[in-house]
């Protein structure tokens, strides 16, 4: 075909002679049989995640192989189930606890108190690496109805017959938030009509969740410093003033409980919908975030 080819087009025929002759001495070449770590090696020591050249700074990498761990958990309890980056190797157990049991059912607000603490580490040591967590809160109770019936779901009752609280959410609640509006990663901010006033120049999500990790952690001081019959009471008013001071929001100068008022599902988004709904009367939100920017949220009724 080649010698057919050198009529037509010599410099097509040299070329392609060319290309076959390396091919040919590609194919002779002895094969090198690839590295693989011995089987019972669950790790290997890499410079690099992307290969094995350049060992100069071994590090672990992570085998593929799956390990399990059966843990018992007892009945009405909360659990936090909590993976962090190696850059929070620094955080210590007790201050993990510590994080977890304040935020109670925050996971949002239980990680950024832990980021925090592990950066400040990192500053007072000079060193730039990355923080990051991710939690969730289990709660394990045996009031939950696993197959009904349809009169035992009419009668919202328990198998051995206690009372259960209604699943569906309410229709209309009353509630108050604390705003805080952030310029967006890229882009225009979206118009607000209701905002109170626009985001700082400098303020970004990350500084807006922050600040309101602050007042999170004031609030629940302000509801854990007094006798348990009078918390609902002063962690509403500490949330108003909080609310009068902060808030982004027109709904901070409604009234004395700077409150955005009675509200029905699918008035402020889903986002905020599907923590509002789910408060409980006097509840406290973890962080959230919406289009609007970031918010704490407190049910009053």
């Amino acid at each position: 075909v080649l010698s057919n080819l050198a009529g037509a087009s010599p410099e097509g025929a040299a070329s392609a002679w060319s290309i076959m002759g390396e091919v040919v001495d590609a194919a002779a070449r002895p094969v090198a049989q690839l590295w693989a770590p011995p089987v019972e090696n669950r790790a290997v020591a890499a410079a690099r995640a992307m290969g094995l050249r350049d060992l100069k700074r071994p590090r672990k990498l992570v085998g593929l192989e799956i390990v399990s761990e059966v843990v018992h958990l007892e009945d009405n309890s909360t659990f936090c189930v909590m993976l962090l980056t190696e850059g929070m190797r620094d955080v210590t157990e007790a201050q993990i606890a510590d994080a977890i049991t304040l935020h109670k059912g925050k996971p949002k607000a239980a990680c950024l108190r832990i980021a925090h603490e592990a950066a400040k580490k990192k500053e007072e040591a000079a060193e730039v690496k990355a923080v990051g967590a991710v939690a969730a809160y289990i709660d394990i109770s045996d009031d939950y109805i696993t197959e009904p019936d349809k009169a035992a779901t009419k009668k919202l009752k328990t198998a051995d017959g206690r009372s259960m609280p209604s699943a569906k959410p309410p229709s209309r609640i009353r509630i108050a938030h604390i705003l805080l509006k952030c310029q967006p990663a890229s882009g225009p901010a979206p118009s607000d009509p209701q905002a109170r006033r626009q985001a700082p120049s400098d303020r970004t999500q990350a500084d807006g969740e922050a600040q309101l990790l602050k007042l999170v952690e004031v609030l629940l001081t302000e509801y854990h410093k007094g006798p348990e019959a009078g918390a609902s009471k002063r962690l509403s008013a500490k949330f108003a003033e909080l609310a009068r001071e902060h808030s982004d929001c027109k709904s901070a100068t409604n009234g004395s409980l700077s409150d955005l008022g009675w509200i029905n599902q699918g008035q402020h988004g889903k986002d905020f919908d599907a923590v509002a709904f789910e408060l409980p009367v006097g509840g406290l939100s973890d962080i959230i975030v919406t289009q609007r920017g970031v918010h704490l949220l407190h049910r009053l009724a």
